[in-house]
């Protein structure tokens, strides 16, 4: 009977030291819980500026604010846009890279274009293609992309400009 109280007493101590434990930890997820609380509520508070949309992206373009719109045009591209206007962001950031004087990346974007099959900003690509070898010093490939606009693309408003652009190289 004398060992049964001893565990009996040492059973009861560890079970106080225990609830001692418990009642730290529970003040410790308390305290976590708080912080995290006060962290949520100061980023809510944090007003969000509004998605970009289109036009705002186009605007920046048009303000030569070419890394804005990139940035803006890459959004809309990961964010769904339709299709009938993801061949237009495209277009619009090669312009952009054109703009800035990075005529690789400018022609890859450009190219992305023809992935589109009901796209009207083709025969602009196409053009702004010759436009981006003409400006890398490569005259023979400028004609060709020339070429191609007025062969491929007699419709575009293009042609006359490229038939120009043409004819000086």
């Amino acid at each position: 009977i004398d060992s049964l109280e001893a565990d009996n007493i040492n059973l009861k101590q560890k079970i106080v030291k225990l609830e001692q434990d418990n009642g730290t930890l529970n003040a410790r997820i308390a305290d976590v819980e708080a912080k995290l609380k006060a962290e949520l509520e100061k980023a809510a508070a944090v007003p969000k500026p509004p998605p970009a949309t289109y036009e705002d992206a186009l605007k920046a373009f048009k303000d030569k604010k070419y890394d804005d719109a990139i940035k803006m045009f890459e959004t809309l591209l990961t964010g769904g846009i339709a299709e009938d206007q993801a061949d237009n962001c495209h277009y619009w950031i090669g312009e952009s890279y054109f703009g800035m004087k990075t005529y690789e990346e400018a022609m890859k974007h450009f190219g992305m274009v023809f992935q589109y099959k009901a796209s009207e900003k083709k025969g602009d690509a196409q053009y702004m293609i010759g436009r981006c070898y003409e400006a890398s010093g490569d005259k023979a490939k400028a004609k060709e992309a020339y070429e191609k606009v007025t062969k491929d693309y007699p419709t575009s408003e293009n042609v006359k400009k490229a038939k120009e652009r043409w004819g000086k190289l």
